[in-house]
């Protein structure tokens, strides 16, 4: 799939599920060309080859939330419900017109330091039809995650949710964020564990590791993440950690 075929100007993280043997699902944002704010669209195909993504469907828009920009689904399933945590850029309280068209210009408003990036959750019983229930996951003015704070992946350890999540101090850190660890109870309320650093870093560069994906396989977790490397760029990697 191509921006092109999206007919926008950015996509970025995907999330594929599928809801049973024949029917596999990709949510995919992108930045809607109507508004230059980022939304959430979903496509259906019986393997996930015969995407077409001009069949694709309205699932989230920044408009439906009440928000800025919705985007980089991360999804799952749990106790008959459909959970779906979202990057959000919530509304200033003051907004005007012509902060809006800054804020939009770009038609990346996480890039601009206009709002912030934080954490929302929409819930569903089919993954079709979404009810947004708004934001669960914060930044912090003044710390290593002033900025940011958007969960990118979240696994069950007795008796604990685990969520991994990036986190920036200012938007100059924007695709360099690090990586910080909180838990809940509910996954609605959330203790950081990283208080006074990130969790995870890369020893190069601007030090970003990021949009970690944990997947247990067995005994071990699989961690996927997006690393700095020492010329500056990034590339994708993966450890392995046995979990007793």
């Amino acid at each position: 799939m191509t921006k092109e075929q999206l007919g926008t100007e950015s996509m970025e993280r995907c999330a594929l599920i599928r809801l049973d043997k024949n029917l596999w699902r990709l949510f995919v944002c992108f930045v809607d060309p109507s508004d230059r704010r980022w939304r959430i669209d979903a496509l259906d195909a019986t393997s996930p080859e015969k995407f077409d993504p001009t069949k694709r469907r309205k699932i989230l828009t920044a408009s439906d939330a009440k928000v800025e920009g919705v985007k980089d689904p991360v999804i799952y399933r749990l106790a008959g419900l459909w959970l779906m945590f979202v990057s959000f850029s919530p509304t200033p309280l003051q907004l005007t017109e012509e902060l809006s068209k800054r804020m939009h210009a770009t038609g990346d408003v996480f890039a601009t330091g206009l709002s912030r990036s934080a954490t929302g959750l929409a819930v569903s019983e089919d993954a079709t039809f979404w009810e947004w229930r708004g934001e669960i996951f914060s930044n912090r003015p003044n710390e290593w995650d002033g900025y940011a704070g958007r969960i990118c992946s979240i696994v069950y350890h007795e008796p604990v949710f685990i969520a991994f999540y990036d986190g920036s101090r200012t938007v100059e850190e924007n695709y360099e964020e690090k990586t910080g660890i909180a838990f809940s109870f509910d996954l609605h309320r959330w203790e950081r564990v990283s208080l006074k650093e990130p969790a995870l870093t890369s020893p190069y560069g601007t030090g970003s590791l990021r949009y970690m994906a944990v997947v247990p396989v067995g005994s071990e977790w699989f961690c996927y993440y997006e690393f700095c490397r020492p010329d500056g760029s990034h590339e994708l990697r993966l450890s392995r950690m046995e979990v007793s």
